[in-house]
């Protein structure tokens, strides 16, 4: 998924965050890119059934804003703690903060949205 800009910056076409592209199979995640700018990232996953291979952890430098549009999803932190996080739950996930996907719907597959911004305090 791309999305169409004119020159004006102006989104030309709509982009459908429910859709499920007839191509994926689910067997693996799949990220798409919605849009970026200079220090942030917007992007579309797509989760069924997917966690994080186990002893992998995402230890990121940048702060991460997560929300879920359809299905669920549950994040495992270091230390054990595990949020699960339904239809409309959002939660910012603070750089360094080390954490995996535990687990994620299948049916429906899980939407995740995700925005990479830079870490508190940090100028955009």
């Amino acid at each position: 998924m791309s999305v169409d800009h004119g020159e004006s910056g102006t989104v030309l076409r709509p982009v459908r965050l429910l859709d499920i592209p007839a191509v994926w199979d689910g067997k693996e995640e799949l990220e798409e890119q919605i849009v970026s700018g200079q220090s942030c990232r917007l992007a579309r996953i797509l989760s069924r059934g997917h966690r994080t291979p186990e002893g992998r952890w995402y230890d990121q430098d940048h702060d991460e804003w997560v929300a879920i549009l359809q299905g669920w999803g549950s994040i495992r932190f270091d230390g054990g703690r595990v949020l699960r996080m339904e239809v409309g739950d959002a939660f910012l996930i603070r750089a360094h903060y080390r954490h995996r996907v535990d687990q994620t719907s299948s049916e429906p597959p899980c939407v995740w949205i995700a925005l990479h911004l830079p870490p508190a305090g940090s100028a955009l």
